[in-house]
């Protein structure tokens, strides 16, 4: 089965947001301080909207299997040098 990489579309919400739950999820296994994913999910697809980012879907066999999103963000941290 080929895999094809694409930019995200508005229909895939629901599959970017089943992607955040599981990760949210697996990120509480090894943090038990985070909220469990159901409850987070649509807050996470949301702040991915809410950045400059460019989000990219895998998709085999016509269904999204994965995803990848990114960002620059500048940070002005006194406590990192510049370089």
């Amino acid at each position: 089965m080929d895999l094809v990489i694409r930019p995200a579309r508005p229909d895939d919400r629901p599959a970017l947001i089943e992607f955040n739950r599981a990760l949210k999820e697996a990120e509480r296994s090894m943090h038990p301080s985070r909220l469990p994913g159901n409850e987070v999910a649509a807050f996470a697809y949301q702040r991915l909207l809410d950045q400059p980012a460019e989000i990219l879907i895998a998709e085999a066999g016509g269904k999204p299997v994965g995803f990848v999103s990114g960002w620059i963000a500048e940070d002005d941290d006194p406590l990192q040098t510049g370089e």
